[in-house]
């Protein structure tokens, strides 16, 4: 097996990436900026995590956390 021979097994088997996320792309051109917002969740932050938010500045929130640590918590605390 070569190399492009490894790279087509990749794209064309059920779990590569290009398959998996070929239907997130949105159908139409977004020409606004969209957000939504759920009121309904209440919890708390851990310290940690309280401290990773007061450092964050501006509108991008862009965060590497190792798994279980509450990213998506994160994002939904900054907005």
């Amino acid at each position: 097996m070569g190399w492009k021979d490894y790279l087509a097994f990749l794209d064309e088997n059920p779990y590569s990436m290009r398959l998996l996320t070929s239907s997130l792309a949105p159908e139409q051109l977004i020409s606004t900026p969209q957000a939504d917002r759920v009121e309904a969740l209440n919890y708390t932050l851990w310290p940690f995590q309280q401290k990773i938010l007061d450092k964050i500045g501006g509108d991008t929130l862009i965060l590497g956390l190792p798994t279980g640590l509450g990213k998506t918590y994160l994002a939904g605390a900054r907005f």
